[in-house]
């Protein structure tokens, strides 16, 4: 499939889409300038076309008594069908919630949520028990803050806004119903109330008031349009950065830096040899090592060296710990 062309219309909508995915098409439409129905259709082209690969909710399972961390792979011997059995496993797997293959220095990388380092140990043994040997190299990650930036460079436009996952593990009480609505949102973040309210069995505005509660408590942090950045002629590379006394000030003037920068969508501070990584998006090798380039001389007193990694396909997005999910092994 070759590249597609985003008119100014369709980067309109596409940015109101980014950090409130729950919108209605009513709402963007008159926040952009449009009628309902051109929203509607444009959307359906967006998806049917694989611009937009779905929805999904961003919910900070920290507040759910649940660790956050990534087991990055690098494969030995492995066939396009033993590849193709191993992401299917793991995107299936019930504590495995991001799944994403990558060239470079990993060929996989997926999330695990635990509510302890035995739950983790649980999830790596059965890994390695059963693809062990298809490994050549592991690499454990705790990731504990995850900050989501707007896509400013696709949209031309300077909205800082920030999305925090992670913090303080807490194991805020939330009833079955509260998960069953998590369930649904963390597949579908655009899922009608009307929906959500036939398959869980209680009204609309019961399921609208426990949405906006679960907000509040900062367990629902946004919902967001899983967007194919190979199909609009974007890399989207994965930056591992070694630094050196990364102190409050400096993770505060990195903080400030990757906020306002357009290409950074995401930065994350981790428990690793390398403290902080990024996620940047890039047109080609060219613009990728201008970025590169640019954070270097910047950041010239911290950063000690940096690892590389391209994101190809991303299989699976769920914030939602799955051992409470019926679809999961």
């Amino acid at each position: 499939m070759g590249e597609i062309k985003l008119d100014a219309k369709d980067k309109k909508i596409l940015a109101q889409l980014d950090m409130d995915a729950r919108q209605s098409n009513t709402t963007i439409a008159k926040k952009v300038g449009l009628s309902r129905e051109v929203v509607a259709y444009r959307l359906k082209k967006l998806s049917e076309t694989h611009v937009i690969d779905g929805y999904y909710t961003v919910i900070n399972c920290c507040k759910l008594g649940y660790m956050y961390s990534r087991l990055c792979i690098k494969f030995k011997h492995v066939d396009p069908d033993k590849e193709k059995e191993i992401i299917e496993y793991v995107t299936h797997h019930k504590d495995i919630g991001w799944t994403t293959t990558y060239s470079g220095e990993y060929d996989l990388i997926i999330s695990i949520w635990s509510k302890t380092i035995s739950d983790f140990e649980d999830v790596f043994d059965d890994l390695n028990d059963k693809y062990g040997k298809f490994f050549l190299r592991r690499h454990v990650i705790v990731a504990t803050k995850i900050y989501h930036y707007k896509h400013n460079y696709l949209y031309g436009t300077k909205d800082n806004s920030v999305i925090l996952f992670g913090g303080r593990i807490v194991n805020n009480e939330i009833d079955d119903i509260d998960f069953k609505i998590l369930h649904y949102l963390a597949a579908d973040a655009r899922i009608p109330l009307l929906e959500l309210s036939e398959k869980i069995g209680i009204t609309p505005k019961s399921i609208s008031t426990r949405i906006k509660k679960m907000q509040e408590a900062n367990i629902i942090l946004g919902y967001r349009a899983k967007l194919n950045l190979k199909r609009l002629g974007f890399q989207h590379i994965k930056v591992f950065l070694r630094l050196q006394d990364l102190n409050d000030k400096n993770y505060s003037r990195l903080l400030t830096y990757f906020k306002f920068h357009p290409s950074i969508i995401y930065a994350v501070k981790a428990i690793s040899q390398e403290e902080i990584e990024i996620e940047l998006v890039a047109k080609g090798n060219e613009e990728y090592d201008d970025i590169m380039q640019g954070l270097r001389y910047q950041f010239s007193d911290l950063i000690v060296s940096y690892r590389s990694t391209q994101m190809l396909r991303t299989h699976q997005i769920n914030y939602l710990p799955c051992e409470i999910c019926p679809n999961k092994k």
